[in-house]
């Protein structure tokens, strides 16, 4: 899947998420940002790799995470 496919999937899965009571938006979102810390985390530990192939992975996976992150952060999670 490539990654202009990653975000727009991600796009979709956060306009679902508007969608949904205030509640469980929070509780989504507190649980989606823990899990793309851990990503990002694991995602710069392989772009500071000496390998190129999984220097260049790393690279494109700590992008997308900050790109899922940022629409994250349009997400209202205040009443």
């Amino acid at each position: 899947m490539s990654m202009l496919e990653k975000m727009g999937r991600a796009f979709a899965v956060i306009e679902k998420l508007k969608r949904l009571p205030l509640g469980e938006r929070r509780w989504i979102l507190q649980a989606a940002i823990r899990a793309l810390t851990d990503a990002r985390t694991q995602a710069m530990e392989s772009a500071s790799s000496g390998d190129s192939q999984v220097h260049l992975n790393g690279l494109e996976r700590l992008r997308t995470v900050d790109v899922v992150m940022e629409l994250l952060n349009t997400i209202e999670i205040h009443g």
